[in-house]
């Protein structure tokens, strides 16, 4: 019995009773007979042949699963060979398995696509770098399978959507509705994205026609069943209705992406419970009975005031109110208590930083990833959530400087890195310690 054979039954016998036993024991003779028709050791090199050789004689989704399936094996093997056990997380986590799968051939759909659409495809590929292969691969044949039922040439909105129903009625006909939701619809939602950004579609006709729904996964079974569509109620229902949603239009036009709109909902049903006719019975009194009447928080008061105020402002531009009979003028300011931010030393920075390149109960990829997303909050001045939405093309190593987009209030700007934060390994330096922030 060779030792690659007394490996293969040292496994089975230690996940004999775990789940997916069958399934772990195949990926790892699937690897065994690789490595043995190859004479190559287990690396992450080897493990991205396996996979990319697998995927010319297997399903995409399967062999992608096998990059996990395949763990268990390796962490065996890491106990009695020199090899590392994260080296199918390391191929699994490579930003270019995608194109690796891409150049094989095997991602291509069976019905071809118009060579019109396939820069559209190509830049959705681009921007789905982050997420899992698995998921990509997903999102990617369900974009094209429907870029394949595109004819050549830019479309009318009368076009677009007549051949959008057309293939989800076909869905909904063959497949399951979950199968449709989950599988279906992500990738269509995002390429349907992109052509929007393209240029090709004016509107993006999936989110439209799921805002005047009351619930588009309830809308897609109703259509399966040939049933008609509830739609959506009205938002608002006061008199202040058309008033409100004009107002959500103007901040959506200054580049409000995000806007809170449980104050102003509240406001209308207070209006309609306590059936105020128009402007003129809403005075300063009125709006602090509706502040008090509820248990606010001190945050959401403070919201809350914020919104009045700006609604009523608005209202006083149009000249639906005057200013001095503006209700929202002189209501009490609310304050909350304030927390003063800890400053830390440049000491503190230096041993962060380095703790997360020298934390033992991590792979050295989340080592490299936790150390650049702490450097770049702090040596950029970074709000939290911009480092998680950074993507490789915002990276710019020439002018060594990060395109910050889709930030507070939709703004977009560009952020110097320097050559210390662009060095991968700057904070291995034993002498960075004393001069961090200098």
């Amino acid at each position: 019995m060779s030792d690659w054979d007394r490996y293969l039954a040292e496994f089975q016998a230690v996940i004999i009773h775990q789940g997916n036993s069958g399934h772990k024991l195949a990926a790892a003779r699937s690897l065994v007979k690789f490595l043995k028709l190859t004479g190559s050791a287990i690396n992450e090199a080897s493990l991205l042949v396996w996979t990319v050789q697998s995927a010319r004689t297997s399903p995409v989704k399967l062999v992608v699963a096998r990059l996990r399936l395949i763990d268990p094996f390796l962490d065996l093997l890491a106990e009695r060979r020199d090899i590392s056990r994260h080296a199918a997380r390391m191929v699994r986590e490579r930003p270019d398995l995608l194109s690796h799968l891409q150049s094989s051939g095997v991602l291509k759909s069976r019905t071809p696509v118009v060579a019109y659409w396939e820069p559209h495809l190509t830049a959705m590929v681009a921007s789905l770098r982050g997420l899992s292969i698995g998921y990509q691969i997903q999102l990617i044949e369900a974009a094209r399978s429907f870029a394949a039922r595109l004819p050549a040439g830019p479309l009318e909105t009368s076009a677009w959507q007549a051949i959008l129903w057309e293939w989800v009625d076909e869905l909904l006909s063959g497949y399951s509705l979950e199968n449709v939701r989950s599988k279906f619809m992500p990738g269509l939602d995002r390429f349907l994205h992109e052509l929007v950004q393209g240029g090709e579609c004016q509107e993006h006709l999936l989110r439209v026609w799921r805002q005047k729904q009351s619930g588009w996964v309830d809308a897609l079974r109703r259509r399966q069943q040939g049933a008609p569509p509830q739609l959506r109620p009205p938002r608002y229902e006061s008199f202040l209705a058309p008033h409100l949603e004009a107002f959500l239009d103007f901040k959506k036009s200054l580049g409000r992406k995000r806007l809170s709109l449980s104050s102003l909902r509240m406001l209308d049903r207070y209006l309609v419970a306590r059936k105020v006719p128009d402007l003129v019975s809403i005075g300063p009194i009125f709006l602090r009975e509706f502040l008090s009447s509820r248990n606010w928080r001190a945050t959401s008061r403070k919201k809350a005031t914020g919104d009045l105020r700006q609604l009523f402002h608005f209202l006083e531009r149009r000249e639906l109110i005057s200013p001095q009979k503006n209700p929202a003028r002189n209501l009490p300011r609310t304050r909350c208590a304030r927390r003063l931010p800890y400053i830390f030393y440049l000491r503190e920075i230096a041993n962060i930083l380095n703790e997360l390149l020298q934390d033992p109960t991590r792979p050295p990829f989340d080592q490299t990833l936790q150390f650049t997303f702490f450097h770049l909050l702090y040596a950029c001045g970074l709000r939290i959530s911009e480092p998680l939405l950074l993507k490789v093309q915002d990276v710019n190593w020439d002018e060594q400087t990060l395109f910050i987009q889709g930030t507070k209030f939709g703004k977009e700007r560009r952020i110097p890195f320097g050559p210390r934060p662009g060095e991968q390994s700057a904070l291995r330096d034993p002498d960075f310690a004393g001069t961090v922030g200098q």
